[in-house]
């Protein structure tokens, strides 16, 4: 069975995060980690996934 392209996106964020801010998020439980990514994409408005790569990409001091 393929990945969903909401699985792919996610996926692509946390290989950024660990490789560009030594972050690594796969331990952490979908359960709680989702809700935080959502409402900080919710507070810059951002909808997918890959969008807010891109924010995190043009603004990497944040």
């Amino acid at each position: 069975m393929s990945k969903s392209v909401y699985q792919q996106e996610l996926e692509t964020l946390f290989d950024y995060l660990q490789q560009n801010h030594a972050c690594n998020l796969r331990d952490y439980k979908h359960l709680n980690l989702i809700p935080r990514l959502q409402y900080r994409m919710q507070q810059l408005k951002v909808e997918r996934y890959n969008k807010y790569l891109q924010y995190l990409q043009d603004n990497p001091e944040v």
